[in-house]
């Protein structure tokens, strides 16, 4: 009998958004080892793509895959047990682009209201189906373009937006400057896919000061601040729920 090994959707190219919903499977603790697993696969994703360590290799009883993902990963979830002592420990969230955003409770009022006006209504795509064919168009681009460059003048002011981004931690502690710190070198790809992205969008090849104002004024460092203050608040409201019950456990 002959066996054939057939990838699945990371090793189809024609899917370019994996979307994970749930995502806080991937942050708990003594998870069933399938989990464990998922986890280091979608950790090798994301590393620097075409690097040997975002190859994938599962070894079956009648042959063997390799797939080379080249998918982005958008992964979705309420904020996790831990998740601090996730990002401290692990490099897993350095990975990716982390955004921490609440729901506060007047999104959910807003959000329940938007689901009210939409009883009885049929859904429009319309705005869905122009997004998709901006991203086909950027694709294609990409695929035509034989290879992208840098404008060497560009560096100097990585450098400089670099150190903006250092100055954010110099006033928090020395836990969050360490754990700060590591976002910070994980920055350094992020500044180089967004700045590329950027400069495709505009059907250009080179990229310029423009494509790297960008992807620190525009993007990075919102996202950069919101993670430190989010860590930062956290980290203090965990003291004062410790002293909160330590208290009360000597007035008791």
């Amino acid at each position: 009998e002959e066996y054939g090994v057939v990838g699945g959707i990371l090793g189809n190219d024609k899917i370019d958004i994996l979307y994970i919903d749930e995502a806080s499977v991937l942050f708990q603790k003594n998870v069933a080892p399938y989990q464990a697993k998922l986890k280091n696969f979608i950790q090798k994703t994301l590393n620097p793509l075409g690097s040997a360590t975002s190859s994938l290799r599962k070894r079956l009883a009648h042959g063997e895959i390799n797939i080379n993902p080249k998918q982005s990963i958008y992964l979705v979830s309420f904020f996790p047990e831990a998740i601090d002592e996730t990002i401290v420990q692990t490099g897993f969230l350095q990975r990716p682009l982390t955004i921490p955003r609440y729901t506060t409770l007047e999104d959910r009022v807003k959000n329940a209201f938007r689901d009210i006006d939409m009883l009885g209504e049929k859904s429009d795509t319309g705005e869905v189906d122009e997004i998709i064919e901006s991203f086909l168009e950027t694709r294609k681009f990409i695929r035509e373009t034989d290879e992208f460059t840098i404008n060497p003048e560009i560096k100097p002011q990585l450098k400089s937006y670099t150190e903006d981004m250092a100055k954010i931690l110099e006033s928090t502690s020395a836990s969050m400057q360490d754990s700060g710190g590591s976002f910070l070198s994980s920055y350094q790809r992020h500044f180089a896919v967004l700045s590329w992205h950027h400069a495709a969008l505009r059907d250009s090849s080179i990229i310029e000061m423009q494509d790297v104002k960008y992807a620190h004024k525009e993007v990075l460092q919102p996202i950069f601040e919101n993670i430190v203050s989010w860590l930062e608040n956290k980290t203090e409201m965990k003291k004062m729920v410790r002293e909160y019950d330590r208290r009360r456990r000597l007035v008791v």
